[in-house]
């Protein structure tokens, strides 16, 4: 008897226990539904708010950088900026997370994507921007942080490409300047390229190089840093970030070719295919960027720094060596250059 008893009032608890939990589950979907409604509602409020800068996509990519969303994304959430793509690239840390939870603007787009790497998601970013009738995109990486003096030099770099049509990137970096009596070539003992050392020098003229001993040299730009795209002159080559770019102009010069993934060297790519073209390439240094650790997490997280490199970079060089060396080894990209200089009064 005490038996049935005992089973009967299990019975009864567990029927109690049930009901329980589906009211909790109810409840639960019913909070559920109310947070998405106030998140949509949150999103049309916020269609108003997030229209500056129409004509240009802002383009943000993390590895693993979840620490700097917040300060990445602050001068353009300031500036209520209208398109954004950023993509979370290979994360395992919470950086997809917290850019969905910033980024709140209709076009502010999230891509969770498994270690595509630069090039093909730059790639990607451009049919974005025709996609949302955006005539630049604005490229940007994880480990740089801007002052929102940012908007002054985009304004000013905009006002010059909308001049010059035929201008295709404004770097705001740093770049480089080909040495026409190098005789720039393919690589061939790959095994040395890999570990060798770059260095960065001044020659008696207070010239700056930057050079990889047998294999390569550059000319270092010394051009001012500025706040407001004050200072610039025509280069062979503009490193990120920021770059400027004009979408026509990557879409018909094929910027970011397949080739080239995962990364390095499309800079170079970009940019002499740029002058070999028809088109030019613009230097202002931009003066008030921070970095975090000075290596962007794509670099840091493939254990890549100035004497360790991937086999894939040899590779990349000589694609791109392969194409221009005779443009430049002619000297015909520097007269380009020093003409476009010589006129560059034109612009200002």
């Amino acid at each position: 008897m005490l038996n049935k008893i005992s089973r009967l009032v299990k019975t009864k608890h567990k029927i109690k226990l049930i009901k329980l939990i589906k009211n909790i589950f109810f409840l639960t979907k019913i909070l559920h539904i109310y947070q998405v409604k106030k998140h949509k509602e949150k999103l049309a409020c916020s269609a108003s708010i997030f229209n500056n800068y129409s004509d240009v996509l802002f383009v943000i990519q993390l590895f693993n950088k979840g620490m700097n969303v917040k300060k990445i994304l602050k001068p353009l959430k300031k500036n209520r900026v209208a398109n954004i793509v950023a993509f979370a690239d290979g994360c395992i840390d919470n950086s997809a997370f917290l850019l969905h939870k910033e980024l709140e603007g209709p076009n502010h787009i999230v891509l969770q994507v498994n270690d595509l790497h630069e090039i093909r998601n730059y790639r990607l970013s451009l049919d974005i921007a025709k996609n949302l009738n955006c005539k630049y995109v604005f490229l940007m990486q994880d480990d740089d942080i801007y002052e929102e003096s940012i908007f002054n030099w985009l304004r000013e770099g905009m006002k010059i490409m909308n001049k010059d049509n035929k201008i295709s990137i404004a770097g705001g970096n740093s770049g480089t300047n080909f040495l026409e009596k190098y005789n720039y070539n393919l690589i061939k003992d790959i095994e040395r390229f890999n570990s060798s050392a770059i260095n960065v020098y001044s020659n008696k003229n207070s010239k700056m190089f930057y050079e990889m001993d047998g294999f390569f040299k550059f000319q270092i730009p010394t051009t001012t840093p500025s706040k407001d795209f004050s200072n610039f002159e025509f280069v062979g080559s503009v490193n990120r970030a920021p770059q400027l770019i004009n979408v026509n102009s990557a879409k018909d010069l094929n910027f970011f070719p397949k080739e080239l993934e995962p990364f390095q060297y499309d800079d170079y790519y970009n940019c002499l295919n740029s002058w070999l073209n028809g088109y030019k390439v613009l230097l202002a240094p931009f003066s008030q960027k921070k970095s975090d650790v000075n290596i962007g997490g794509m670099r840091l997280y493939n254990n890549v720094n100035s004497s360790n490199r991937q086999k894939h970079f040899s590779r990349n060089y000589n694609f791109v060596i392969s194409k221009f060396k005779e443009f430049i080894n002619s000297g015909k990209l520097n007269k380009l250059i020093i003409q476009t200089n010589k006129d560059y009064s034109s612009y200002k």
